[in-house]
């Protein structure tokens, strides 16, 4: 497995994995469902998208925002067959270690109970501190 900055010429890649991602909550609409795909291509380009690769192959993908001293953990999606083999982990890891070098002192992502995401960030070392509450206007 090979972690690199994501490029353009991997976004349809990416948006295949986005697509799976978004389709796995397709029927609990409370649930965020991974925002605009805009979103991913500007991370992107900007080059705050960190992509995994296997034989070449996109197998999965991360977004992290730099805030001053904080980074945020937007998008992470493991391709279906390869999830629970340490490719989340590692990409995890590696946005936290890019977001130190550009001098992020903190790091949070979004989960909740139902995507079951958050075992994966306390096996990291990441603490639940809390879960985001919204409302549809």
């Amino acid at each position: 497995m090979n972690i690199a900055i994501g490029q353009l010429e991997d976004l349809g890649e990416i948006r295949e994995l986005w697509l799976e991602g978004n389709a796995i909550f397709a029927g609990a609409p409370h649930i965020f469902q991974g925002g605009d795909f805009e979103d991913i291509e500007n991370a992107v380009q900007y080059g705050t998208a960190l992509v995994s690769r296997h034989g070449g192959q996109v197998t999965g993908f991360i977004v992290y925002r730099l805030l001053g001293d904080q980074a945020s953990l937007t998008h992470l999606i493991v391709e279906k067959g390869r999830r629970g083999g340490g490719v989340g982990t590692a990409l995890v890891k590696a946005a936290g270690k890019r977001a130190a070098e550009y001098g992020a002192t903190k790091v949070v992502g979004l989960t909740w109970p139902e995507n079951g995401v958050h075992h994966l960030y306390e096996k990291v070392g990441y603490k639940i501190i809390g879960y985001v509450v919204g409302a549809e206007l």
